[in-house]
């Protein structure tokens, strides 16, 4: 509840945008620009992206407190459990301002294959863990790599798609990134 309200307030206070509703045409072309975008090149590779994201960031969420305790031991469990997750947590915050200012500077078409490398090492980092601390830092690499995933995605889906249905492939990416954390509950 907390995170929404800060989030509504950041957008209240910080954003500024000069919103130009766009007009209005027929559905008839409205419907043919949502298929041309479909099938824009990479566009669905992009969504099937967001919903392997949303299953890959969220598998291992079940198995850190084992984790912490096969490296640690029982006592005190619960608390570096929390302070590898708070950790974790903290990595993804500065991964969205972080690789939001690299996206700016260098095209994320080159940028995301190496994302997805490091997150998979970093991944590889947090199961070959031996110690509470190590483990913590791995878990910590891996939320920020990964959380510079998403927003190269969405640049990448911003320029595949028409201006007038951005609204509607943002909102399937988060979608199919829901999906992905469901299907991931399921396995």
């Amino acid at each position: 509840m907390v995170r929404y309200l800060v989030a509504f307030l950041l957008v209240q206070l910080v954003v500024k945008e000069n919103f130009v509703p766009p007009e209005k045409s027929g559905n008839a072309n409205k419907k043919s620009a949502l298929s041309r975008d479909i099938f824009a090149p990479g566009v669905i590779a992009m969504l099937v992206m967001f919903l392997l994201m949303g299953a890959g960031r969220r598998i291992d969420q079940p198995f850190v407190a084992m984790l912490v305790e096969l490296v640690n031991g029982e006592k005190g469990a619960a608390f570096f459990t929390g302070l590898i997750s708070a950790a974790g947590a903290v990595g993804g915050v500065i991964a969205g301002f972080g690789f939001g200012a690299l996206s700016d500077r260098y095209p994320p078409e080159k940028m995301l294959p190496w994302i997805v490398i490091i997150a998979a090492l970093c991944s590889a980092w947090q199961g070959c863990s031996n110690n509470v601390w190590f483990l913590g830092a791995g878990r910590f690499f891996y939320y920020f790599v990964a959380g510079g995933m998403q927003p190269m995605m969405l640049i990448l889906l911003s320029r595949r798609t028409s201006p007038e249905n951005k609204g509607t492939f943002f909102g399937w990416s988060a979608s199919v990134n829901t999906a992905g954390g469901i299907i991931c509950a399921l396995i």
